[in-house]
């Protein structure tokens, strides 16, 4: 059956490239054909678009270069306008201001006005529009070359159609400014129905504080911008076919390339009567230019429009579409011989590569046969390996069918789990409920579940009954959900070796444990001697010293009292000493509680004062209050340790003798200090001092583990840590050096 599917696995190695390069040409063929026809029929829609919209683009560059030149022209016009006003009113101020010169003081002052009127009424400019007026600051007119029976009469309070003075205004204006321009409004005689706006300049003549002046409606003088406009847009073609033409708001035809139609409106003509419909709709975006689509039995056209504001105008051009088709039509053939031709290039160059592509197969197939037989003889190799370095490992792989819950586990799993063949694969996994227990069965086959259905991850350490000889062994299962394929695939390891390790080590770890504790009560015994020792001595001299005075018949009553209340301290003091290492030995006291640690620590002196004060140690205390959660008997055996060590250090010193204890609040951290003065931890070996059995001392004087516990007790029963290094310090102006051990406890709470 091996060899079967072998075979027909090179079959298909041979004979697949072949097949697939032939079915990918013909799927190529056929979509390079679909794909030239959509190619095609996208680009001669896209050389009609672009063709149409770099017509629109010409239209529009152009209605808004003749707009902004409008624009400009209208704006040049209004200061030419009023420059010519200044100017002809300047030359007039030159006139008169020669003759008052040359006669003021040979001829009257009427008789000098009369000859600055006779100089200044003929003038005309402006195409005889524009004139001179003269009047006096306090509103007698002087001149008027327009309307000569006002001359003599009062005009101060001649307003405008608007009700504005103009005399009394221009008046205070050129009192201060000597000259000025003014707008104002009248009604022209041809049409009184309508007012029109009017410029003028006004200019003080000083001798006879007269004001000379001269206007222009600013219609007329815009009609004569318009027409000239009109005459210039007149001769401009657009392309040779189209000329641009120019609309009132109203639709009447100001230019069209048919000037018959000029003075008609193009909304009263049938082809283009619906525009007035689409330029109301679009009027706000007529001031900054739209396109209009018009379409007609006779042609189909574009149009940009654009609003010249302040007149009133639309300017624009049309192109007829059915005018551009046959250059569209004849650049769309172009494109398609191209594209004739790219098509059977590209079947020509497919077809060599189709014949080249399927020699290389063949010779690619010969190839990775010839591959393949060495791969398969290198992979049996590295299988046999890899079941070597499993067995070595003694790591075995399994893997799980979600939906068939139908498991597979190597020939190591099996060896790892005790079992001598695959039967039990056909109950999936379940069969390993007989090797483990009920609890980890559940907790393994929640594991399983959870791992389907959130994709997670397993983890399990288990202890189970080998299948064949039962014997006990420790397994690590672990696995992973594959959501490709629905399976977990996982690993199994024998790990007994290394529990037992484990365990050996938590057994010694507690028997270090204990003998920390005995030497620890060997101390304490040593302390109580100590501790009892003068109170003991108390009793006794005062018991002894009561009797002697009794039989010699000296005790009064008095003396009998002070005896008696100094053997009652001295036994009360000997029984709270007991209370006290009583419930340092208790282990009903290893509980967590919440204490104040200077209680603690007058515990945990109260408990070897009296070695300390018999070898003349001074403890010296800085401790800032706080409440600790912590185990205070293990804390208060953390201290004891650390201030024996530094007691024995100080044997050896002479002089003062000096152990300082400070206890701060760091960052809502606890930080414990014990530090003294003698002479430090020679520094090559400071760093081996937390070893287990590691110690300076002769043997009949330490263990080695004091400090091994210590380090134990702060990192795995306190949340701590334990630091030592050789320090430096002043005290009492004298400096000192000695060993320092910092002790941080942080995952406690302060109050």
């Amino acid at each position: 059956m091996k060899n079967i599917d072998e075979n027909r696995l090179l079959k298909i190695i041979k004979f697949t490239p072949s097949i697939f390069i032939l079915i990918i040409t013909i799927v190529y063929t056929s979509t390079l054909t679909v794909k030239h026809k959509n190619d095609l029929e996208n680009e001669k829609r896209d050389i009609e678009s672009k063709f149409i919209e770099n017509e629109k683009r010409d239209a529009k560059s152009l209605v808004n270069t003749l707009h902004q030149s409008i624009n400009n022209r209208k704006n040049s016009e209004d200061k030419n306008l009023k420059y010519e006003l200044k100017n002809e009113v300047t030359n007039a101020y030159i006139v008169a201001y020669r003759i008052f010169n040359k006669y003021k003081n040979l001829k009257s002052k009427e008789e000098i006005t009369n000859m600055i009127k006779n100089s200044l009424r003929d003038l005309r400019y402006l195409k005889g529009r524009a004139y001179h007026f003269v009047y006096t600051q306090n509103g007698i007119s002087i001149l008027d070359a327009k309307f000569p029976e006002v001359e003599g009469s009062n005009i101060w309070n001649h307003k405008d159609s608007k009700g504005l003075y103009l005399i009394q205004e221009t008046s205070k204006i050129v009192e201060s400014k000597i000259e000025t321009y003014f707008n104002w409004y009248e009604i022209k005689n041809e049409n009184k129905k309508i007012e029109y706006k009017k410029l003028g300049f006004f200019k003080k003549f000083e001798p006879y504080n007269w004001i000379i002046a001269s206007s222009e409606y600013l219609v007329d003088f815009e009609n004569i911008i318009k027409q000239e406009v009109l005459t210039n847009i007149k001769s401009l073609k657009y392309k040779d076919k189209e000329h641009v033409f120019v609309l009132e708001e109203n639709g009447e035809i100001l230019s069209n390339k048919y000037l018959a139609l000029s003075g008609k409106s193009i909304y009263q003509q049938e082809e283009t009567k619906h525009l007035k419909e689409l330029s109301e709709k679009n009027k706000k975006e007529l001031e900054n230019g739209i396109f209009i689509s018009h379409d007609s039995n006779k042609y189909k056209k574009i149009s940009y429009l654009k609003l010249v504001k302040d007149w009133n105008w639309i300017i624009g051009i049309s192109f007829n579409i059915k005018d551009i088709e046959s250059v569209i039509k004849e650049k769309q053939n172009i494109l398609e011989k191209k594209y004739n031709a790219y098509l059977m290039n590209s079947f020509f160059i497919s077809g060599i590569l189709i014949l080249i592509l399927l020699a290389i197969s063949v010779f690619v197939s010969m190839y990775i046969e010839k591959i393949f037989y060495k791969y398969k003889t290198q992979l049996e190799k590295k299988q046999k390996t890899l079941i070597r370095a499993q067995r070595t490992a003694q790591i075995g792989d399994w893997n799980l069918d979600v939906k068939t819950m139908k498991a597979y586990f190597s020939k190591e799993t099996l060896n790892i789990l005790g079992l001598s063949t695959l039967h039990e694969n056909k109950n999936g996994y379940k069969f390993l409920k007989k090797l483990i227990s009920e609890e980890n069965w559940q907790e393994l086959d929640l594991a399983i579940k959870n791992a389907m259905k959130n994709e997670d991850k397993i983890s399990c350490l288990f202890k189970i009954k080998r299948g064949l000889d039962k014997e006990i062994a420790w397994i690590d299962i672990k696995g992973k959900f594959n959501s490709t394929d629905k399976n977990i695939y996982g690993t199994i390891q024998d790990i007994t070796d290394r529990k037992k390790i484990e365990i050996e080590k938590e057994e010694k770890e507690t028997l270090l444990y204990r003998q920390s504790k005995m030497a620890a009560m060997g101390e304490m015994i040593s302390n109580i001697a100590h501790q009892w020792r003068q109170p003991l001595s108390a009793i006794s001299t005062a018991s002894t010293g009561t009797k002697i005075q009794k039989e010699m018949g000296s005790l009064s009553d008095k003396e009998l009292f002070q005896a008696l209340d100094g053997i009652n301290n001295s036994a009360q003091y000997l029984s709270q000493t007991i209370e006290d290492f009583r419930l340092f030995f208790s282990p009903s006291e290893n509980k967590i509680s919440e204490f104040k640690i200077s209680n603690t620590l007058k515990k945990t002196l109260n408990l070897i004062s009296a070695q300390f004060a018999a070898k003349d140690i001074e403890i010296i205390k800085n401790i800032e209050e706080m409440e600790i959660l912590s185990l205070e008997n293990e804390l208060i055996q953390v201290l004891v340790n650390l201030l024996n060590n530094s007691r024995d250090a100080l044997l050896n010193i002479k002089g003062r003798r000096l152990i300082f204890i400070d206890i701060s609040n760091v960052n809502n951290s606890l930080l414990i200090e014990i530090y003294d003065n003698g002479k430090g931890i020679q520094e090559d070996i400071i760093d081996r001092i937390f070893e287990p059995y590691f110690t300076t001392k002769h043997q009949s004087q330490g263990t080695g583990i004091g400090l091994y516990m210590t380090q134990e007790i702060i990192t795995k029963l306190l949340n701590g840590t334990i630091e030592v290094k050789n320090s430096t310090f002043t005290y009492e102006n004298i400096e000192y050096k000695g060993g320092k051990f910092s002790i941080k406890l942080s995952s406690l709470s302060y109050s």
